[in-house]
């Protein structure tokens, strides 16, 4: 006679619970975190560092997924700059001989976009659910962040007075 073993799953509270906008609240408190120090990070790839790690909150990401995170925020920065120069240069040059070839810059754009796929699956950052659930958790954590920023502010201010 077998047995049906049940696993528990750590689950979310749902988005529209008191308990998760108090989380969300708490969550933004806390702010975002920094890329490791032993990971130079372009000033340019920054906005990308931003948008990945606001994905979750500052205590759910480990110093290991920071790593491949700021390796994400970078990869995305060369797509930008390397997607770029093939608008300047187009998706066929011509080499030294006046033949007309495919743009090596493509090869390369190929590879990155390949690396952040890999980097976004190693991260889990793709397929989150629902769509109509995440909104709302976007939406909540919008508000939160707003909320702790402007606190913060009113904070330095009474500091200045």
């Amino acid at each position: 006679m077998t047995t049906a073993t049940t696993k528990t799953k750590n689950k979310r509270a749902p988005a529209n619970t008191a308990d998760e906008l108090a989380q969300t609240f708490i969550d933004a408190a806390a702010g975002l975190p920094e890329p490791p120090a032993h990971i130079e990070l372009p000033r340019e790839a920054m906005p990308f560092w931003v948008d990945i790690v606001c994905t979750r909150a500052k205590k759910d990401w480990s110093r290991f997924q920071l790593s491949l995170a700021a390796q994400l925020a970078r990869t995305q920065y060369d797509i930008e700059r390397r997607t770029r120069e093939m608008e300047l240069d187009g998706v066929v040059i011509e080499n030294a001989r006046g033949t007309p070839v495919a743009n090596p810059v493509n090869t390369a754009l190929e590879q990155l976009v390949r690396r952040q796929l890999a980097l976004v699956r190693s991260l889990q950052l793709a397929g989150v659910g629902d769509p109509r659930v995440q909104a709302k958790r976007d939406k909540m954590a919008q508000g939160a962040q707003a909320g702790a920023k402007a606190a913060k502010d009113d904070d330095e201010d009474d500091l200045l007075a």
